[in-house]
């Protein structure tokens, strides 16, 4: 009886595992959560750095549909639009999210997806997908956000354009 029962826990542990690596596996279209933003409102667009903007006065953005220039990153336990990309250390030719990072949900089409740059040797494991974008969503401050509460800010994307830029350029 007592093998049956670790059989059968050893199993359920097992299938528990699995099927937590299928989903990590998701390819960041897949995984990101559809959001719009209402005809009525039209987005602000931010001239110059919005990271710092939002730094200095975050609750001015709270809410508020914008429209910026950022990088994009997604990894494992990771989706974000960040300030800069910089070379990992340890790592090298990986790039890592630097500076002020947002949480990112919301549209990211498969057509931009499969532009962006593949790094598939990580710490983690799992393949990163990076890029420079021009950005619109609802921008969200005040809360905890992302993989374990561990981001000040939100961004709900509703569309995103590449920007040409190669790894290495600023």
């Amino acid at each position: 009886m007592k093998n049956s029962i670790r059989m059968v826990t050893a199993l359920l542990i097992t299938f528990v595992f699995c099927a937590s690596l299928v989903s990590c596996g998701k390819s960041p279209a897949t995984t990101l959560p559809t959001t719009t933003i209402p005809a009525s409102i039209s987005p602000t667009i931010i001239a110059g750095d919005f990271f710092t903007q939002i730094a200095a006065e975050p609750e001015k953005y709270n809410g508020q549909a914008v429209s910026f220039t950022g990088f994009y990153f997604s990894g494992f336990e990771i989706t974000v639009v960040c300030e800069s990309l910089e070379p990992q250390e340890g790592w090298q030719g990986n790039y890592t999210p630097g500076g002020i990072e947002i949480w990112a949900t919301g549209s990211f089409p498969e057509s931009v997806v499969s532009k962006l740059y593949v790094q598939p040797n990580n710490p983690t494991g799992y393949p990163a997908y990076y890029g420079k974008v021009e950005i619109t969503g609802v921008f969200e401050y005040g809360g905890k956000y992302g993989h374990m509460d561990a981001y000040h800010y939100l961004l709900n994307i509703t569309e995103v354009k590449l920007v040409d830029w190669k790894p290495g350029d600023k």
